[in-house]
């Protein structure tokens, strides 16, 4: 579970780590980004099997 774990954290903060150079352009793209990122998140728990844990919160 570790492992799943420290996967899903990379992948979130590998996912989110352009943010700030993206918000520099302009508010639409950040929000589209964010969306994207989100998106990227839900998928690597998914695929990790953490879609149990997460709704348990």
């Amino acid at each position: 579970m570790k492992t799943k774990l420290f996967k899903f954290a990379l992948a979130a903060f590998l996912a989110f780590l352009p943010l700030p150079f993206i918000a520099e352009s302009s508010y639409f793209l950040t929000g589209v980004y964010i969306v994207f990122a989100v998106m990227i998140c839900g998928a690597a728990a998914r695929a990790l099997g953490l879609k149990e844990a997460i709704n348990a919160n």
